[in-house]
């Protein structure tokens, strides 16, 4: 039997063993690019590379780099900082410096960042066109898709009984401004192109959202669902009966006639036996 003391013992004992026991630290680095880089040749600009550290440890001594085709067209104006903390962020500026004499064409590209706890990749395409006109051709393409498959979605929504006319309404209003985008690019208005762009992309972006949080379909009286199935069936209820009530008075009636047919028939029967019998 376990005395009070040693049941202390036991569970200062468990105390101990489980401080020995080692906790590892997770270091995580999320490198925040997008997947597909636009640009047109000798188009001189600037790009945001955000690291994000989403481990439990401090980063210490960063580097980053670009390796790949291409990427001594890219200039950092810093590329290293001393530390990231836990949750927090911080942003690279890179300068892209792309002459006239280069094909277009798919890149494929590594943002490399190192640290002393950790090594991190993240590849991203690098596509080169020849002009602006192109690139807004391709992002016409690129959202006309992503509007179809969005047609979709909704479309397989609604048949789970969600209320998607708002949803509905901010596509015709995406259509009518990837049509806007092909106009201005027929008036060589490309700064107003790439405006709507970013219109459609928020719109696209924002009917996502919406999607995710379609409520169910109300009725106009806004009754709930059991009430309205209840009021169903006792309106198919009362139906069957008034059917049933209706051919049993038709099927009566029908037996009446017949049953005076009869009597007309033996009445004319019998008239004609008395003439008969008077002859």
């Amino acid at each position: 039997m376990k005395t009070p003391l040693n049941k202390e013992c036991f569970i200062i004992l468990t105390i101990i063993l489980l401080s020995l026991i080692p906790v590892y630290a997770t270091t995580k680095l999320e490198i925040i690019i997008p997947e597909e880089i636009l640009i047109e040749k000798g188009w001189l600009g600037y790009i945001n590379i955000m690291l994000k550290n989403t481990g439990d440890t401090d980063l210490h001594k960063i580097d980053i780099s670009i390796e790949g085709n291409l990427s001594e067209f890219f200039e950092f104006q810093k590329n290293k900082t001393d530390v990231l903390y836990v949750d927090t962020n911080y942003t690279f500026l890179t300068k892209i410096s792309l002459p006239l004499s280069i094909e277009k064409g798919n890149y494929m590209l590594n943002v490399n960042v190192k640290s002393d706890e950790i090594v991190e990749k993240k590849n991203f395409i690098f596509k080169v066109f020849e002009s602006r006109e192109d690139i807004i051709f391709y992002q016409i393409e690129i959202l006309r898709n992503k509007t179809k498959i969005l047609v979709e979605n909704v479309t397989d929504i609604e048949t789970l009984g969600k209320n998607v006319t708002t949803i509905r309404n901010m596509i015709s209003e995406i259509n009518l401004n990837l049509n806007l985008v092909e106009r201005y690019l027929y008036e060589k208005s490309d700064d107003k192109a790439q405006e709507t762009i970013r219109n459609v992309e928020d719109l696209l972006n924002k009917a996502d959202y919406e999607l995710s949080l379609a409520p169910p379909k109300t009725n106009i009286l806004n009754i709930p669902l059991p009430i309205i199935i209840l009021i169903q069936i006792s309106v198919l209820s009362i139906v069957i009966i008034f059917l049933i009530i209706l051919f049993h008075f038709k099927g009566h009636n029908i037996e009446t006639k017949i049953r005076l047919s009869n009597i007309k028939i033996k009445e004319i029967v019998i008239g004609e036996k008395k003439i008969n019998d008077l002859e």
